[in-house]
């Protein structure tokens, strides 16, 4: 029968949602443009957040983290101070083997 055809083509421009002030396409689009600028707000908080924990991770690890060019210069202070102190102990080996032998004669 043609009214219930007619009747489902009203509801096209019928405005049962939304307190009466919106169509069913009305509601539909206001529907998934909150969705779309919900999930947006959501990725943009996601970005922030990383980049917020990424800081974080470097600040922590420049705390507690070695860094390997301080670490190479004390090493380069260590060999050179046992070197000198190598060369001070072959220095008065000398001494005494000369005050020792040479003067004995």
């Amino acid at each position: 029968n043609a009214g219930n055809a007619n009747a489902i083509s009203a509801l096209q421009y019928a405005k049962p949602l939304l307190g009466a002030t919106a169509t069913y396409d009305e509601f539909y689009q206001s529907f998934i443009s909150s969705l779309g600028s919900t999930s947006r707000q959501f990725e943009q908080l996601d970005v922030s957040q990383s980049i917020l924990l990424e800081h974080l991770t470097q600040v922590r690890e420049s705390a507690s983290g070695v860094n390997l060019d301080e670490e190479m210069v004390q090493l380069m202070s260590y060999q050179r101070a046992y070197e000198a102190a190598s060369r001070l102990v072959s220095v008065i080996d000398e001494m005494l083997d000369t005050l020792i032998n040479r003067m004995a004669v």
